[in-house]
């Protein structure tokens, strides 16, 4: 089966809601969600959705690095609600955005079933190349290079 997966504290902002609607939306594919936070502060509403989640959901909870490190490697799709990346990600470059419900089950769709794999091949490797150029060590050194020229 396919598996698209999120991660993030079971709140609004992080679009748990969108996320188990998709889910609903799309019983053949697998939704897994990584993360939860403290039960005492997890909205009542939220509580009530995760209880009835649809069987195509998981929630895997809190998990090292590593594993979350090889789910994302694994995965078929990322799912990030929020609008967190507007700015620097360009939709058709690097992901695919969506304003809506409908129209983000048509991209999960078609980057799972319809897209040339060369198409989503390309956009996997802008990707990697914009994570790589704002990675730790490539922010570090940037850092770096500021302080040398300070001192």
């Amino acid at each position: 089966k396919k598996v698209v997966i999120s991660a993030g504290h079971l709140i609004h902002r992080k679009g748990i809601e969108d996320f188990l609607e998709m889910a609903k939306r799309m019983p053949d594919i697998i939704f897994l969600w990584f993360g939860g936070g403290n039960n005492a502060l997890i909205p009542a509403e939220i509580k009530k959705a995760v209880a009835e989640k649809p069987e195509n959901v998981i929630f895997a909870g809190f998990q090292p690095s590593g594993i979350l490190r090889d789910a994302y490697c694994g995965a078929d799709a990322f799912a990030f609600f929020i609008p967190v990346y507007e700015g620097w990600l360009t939709d058709g470059e690097q992901v695919r955005k969506a304003s809506n419900l409908d129209s983000y089950e048509q991209a999960v769709r078609d980057i799972l079933y319809e897209e040339p794999r060369e198409k989503v091949r390309r956009r996997i490797r802008a990707g990697r190349a914009l994570a790589e150029e704002h990675s730790m060590r490539a922010t570090g050194e940037k850092l770096y290079q500021i302080e040398q020229k300070l001192l």
